[in-house]
């Protein structure tokens, strides 16, 4: 299909915006917790965006393969923000190709569905809340969820050695005040949970990073391999290429920067 420079530009565009709120969002995501809740926030947005963005440019690059032709702006629409939707009409796409192996983990499934439900309408939790509307439960109540589930299916073990020096933790357990309130709004007894909960944070987080980069790493696949099927240009896979499963599975644990590719 032959497209026009202003139709090539906002491609490119879309690719960099949807492969950026990508980066940003598995970034904060792993680096929230108790003590950052802000991230969890950062995250949430950025991912739910970026995952739309992704799947709507497979859609569009189906589309284009397809029809030779661009998609009118009602098939988009039809979506809306339901991201769970977007992914099983992705994942059910006609292709030549039989080699996707789709990630259909426990952990990787209840993320997706709390971020399609993030992008849809939990967004607005605390400002609904505060003005007087209804609405669904806080959306880090819903993570705790995702929390419980990633560490009953990897445990940590009891007798790992702490990041937190014991005779640091002991000081500050005796000398400091914490007013800190934990994602169920409950405030912490001491310093020492405080530290024990922002260790444990540290550890699930990194298995929450690695469960969603499954889930992108699955669409980044399918969009390479619509525009190889197809012959398709711009190649907005490319954008995407630190998704498509270079890392081992302890390196996407322990990744803390998805911007920077050499970090």
């Amino acid at each position: 299909m032959n497209i026009n420079e202003q139709q090539f530009s906002l491609l490119i565009k879309e690719g960099y915006l949807a492969s950026s709120s990508i980066g940003y969002g598995l970034s904060s995501l792993r680096r929230a917790g108790t003590h950052l809740k802000g991230e969890y926030y950062q995250a949430f947005f950025q991912l739910s965006i970026g995952l739309e963005r992704l799947m709507k440019l497979i859609i569009i690059q189906y589309h284009r393969g397809k029809n030779n032709s661009f998609p009118n702006n009602k098939i988009l629409k039809n979506y809306g923000h339901d991201l769970f939707k977007l992914y099983q009409t992705i994942i059910n796409l006609e292709t030549t190709t039989q080699e996707l192996i789709i990630d259909t983990s426990e952990v990787s499934m209840k993320i997706l569905l709390f971020l399609s439900e993030f992008s849809k309408s939990s967004r607005y939790y605390k400002l609904d809340t505060l003005t007087g509307r209804q609405h669904t439960v806080d959306p880090l109540i819903k993570w705790i969820e995702i929390q419980e589930l990633i560490l009953k299916k990897h445990p940590k073990r009891k007798n790992s050695k702490s990041i937190y020096n014991q005779e640091f933790v002991r000081f500050f357990n005796e000398n400091s005040a914490v007013i800190v309130l934990d994602e169920r709004n409950k405030l912490f007894k001491n310093a020492e949970e405080l530290l024990n909960k922002m260790e444990l944070d540290e550890y699930i987080q990194g298995y929450a990073v690695y469960y969603t980069y499954l889930l992108i790493s699955t669409l980044t696949i399918r969009l390479g391999e619509i525009e190889l099927e197809f012959y398709l240009y711009p190649h907005l896979r490319e954008f995407f290429s630190i998704f498509n499963g270079g890392f081992s599975k302890y390196e996407i644990r322990k990744k803390k920067n998805w911007i920077n590719i050499g970090s």
